[in-house]
Order: structure tokens, then C-alpha cells, then sequence
């Protein structure tokens, strides 16, 4: 009995569709689900309390996380519901890839994601590995020196020296000015390509 693999639709920008397509691209960074906690803690808070402190996020099980806080006044804050689930799915399952030119169930052409690894973490923990893995364009590179320019998304007259620096200015024009300096809790999703075109990689 062939067992079916759940997939779910996923947008991409025409940049970073290129990046997929040239096999740049095996890593994106997405915010959806997190609301709750990226409020926090300018959420409201009580009169004379202090904000709790959001520490981090532990996987309870594939796709299901849970937010800790330290504090002694308990677990989490009243009212809030410290469990999420990834509506991205999890290790395993796939995504089908909607840009600007195909239609994300178009089978003829269709690009599609599956999943290897997720992790829940602020934005500005990306390492220089990992934002290059997020698609960055290389638009410049000295052989005798091993330098690298990335691309500046922001402003295409300058560039960047480091690829965590092209990666924020690539967050923020996807999400508006200074929008990485937030730090937002995100999902760190890592994929492989499965196919392109029809054809099973």
C-alpha cells in the first residue's frame, strides 16, 4: 500500500525561486504560526508586572513545539498557549513551491520541497552557513583571496561582505525596514529538492 505524504503549498519570491532552481536554495526562514510569541512581550502586561521571558523552543514531537519561559510565577504567561504546531509540517513531508510564474499545482511544472529539518530560533541566530543556504546572491569573488561580495537587496549599488549581512537585507525587504533588527522567533526549515519540471531528483 503506497503511503501518502502530506504537502502543503509554500510561497517563494522570483528570486528566490531562481535560487531553487540553481540549487542555492535549501534552507527558508518563516515567521507564520509564531505571532503570538514575536508579540511578546510588548503584549499587554499588567500594571506593576515585569514582562515574562521567553528562553527558547523545545520540539515535544515532529511538528509540535513548545515555548519556555523562565519565571518563577509558572510555566507561562496567563492566557497564552505556549504550544505550536509548524503549519509547515515537519522532517518527512513536502512543500510545493507557488511563485509568481507556475502554478503551485501545476503538475507539469512543479517544484517540490521535502522537508529534513526544523528548528524554532531567533532570526539573528543565523550563522554565515545558513544564511548562504537561504539562496543569497554572490556577485562577487576573488580567487587569489577567497572574498566575497553578497548581493545587498536593499541597495544594488553597494554590496555585502558577509552573508548574514545580505541575508538581513533581504528579510527586511521582503518584510519591511528593519524588520530583521526585531529578532523575531522563526522557523529555520531545511529541505532538498525533489523535482523540477516532472522529474524526480
Amino acid at each position: 500500500m503506497k503511503t501518502h505524504i502530506k504537502e502543503r503549498p509554500i510561497p517563494f519570491s522570483a528570486d528566490m525561486v531562481r535560487a531553487l532552481l540553481q540549487g542555492w536554495k535549501t534552507q527558508t526562514s518563516r515567521t507564520r504560526g509564531l505571532e503570538r510569541f514575536n508579540g511578546w512581550p510588548d503584549r499587554k502586561i499588567p500594571l506593576g508586572e515585569d514582562a515574562w521571558e521567553l528562553c527558547h523552543f523545545i520540539k515535544e514531537e515532529p511538528g509540535i513545539w513548545r515555548a519556555i519561559f523562565q519565571d518563577p510565577r509558572g510555566e507561562c504567561p496567563p492566557g497564552l498557549d505556549p504550544v505550536v504546531k509548524c503549519p509547515y509540517g515537519k522532517p518527512g513531508e513536502r512543500l510545493c513551491v507557488r511563485d509568481p510564474f507556475f502554478n503551485v499545482y501545476d503538475d507539469w511544472f512543479r517544484l517540490l520541497l521535502e522537508i529534513t529539518d526544523i528548528e524554532v530560533r531567533k532570526l539573528q541566530s543565523i550563522t554565515e552557513e545558513e544564511a548562504m543556504a537561504e539562496g543569497i546572491e554572490t556577485i562577487f569573488y576573488d580567487e587569489e583571496t577567497s572574498s566575497t561580495g553578497w548581493k545587498n537587496y536593499l541597495d544594488p549599488e553597494s554590496m555585502c561582505i558577509r552573508a548574514r549581512d545580505s541575508f538581513f537585507t533581504l528579510w527586511d525587504r521582503l518584510h519591511g525596514a528593519g524588520e530583521a533588527e526585531t529578532d523575531p522567533w522563526v522557523w529555520m526549515i531545511k529541505f532538498k529538492v525533489l523535482k523540477v519540471k516532472g522529474t524526480i531528483k
